[in-house]
């Protein structure tokens, strides 16, 4: 495994693991709590960089499908 950088340490240490801890989309995790236990087969996440789309899909996949997105890696 490679040396961690400090991009890399912040990351890990300050990004949400829950759907909970996600701040700044209310809308979008209201739409998700609301699927209860109908997941669909795929949700497009779409917007400017650096809007959180990744971090919401990271917090959907280890909340809801118990999935560590590390687990791919």
């Amino acid at each position: 495994m490679p040396p961690l950088t400090v991009s890399t340490d912040l990351d890990v240490k300050y990004r949400p693991k829950t759907i909970s801890d996600v701040i700044g989309q209310p809308d979008a995790v209201k739409a998700i709590r609301s699927w209860g236990a109908n997941i669909p087969r795929a949700v497009l996440f779409y917007g400017q960089t650096g809007g959180g789309k990744t971090t919401l899909a990271r917090a959907i996949t280890t909340e809801l499908l118990g999935v560590k997105i590390n687990d791919y890696m």
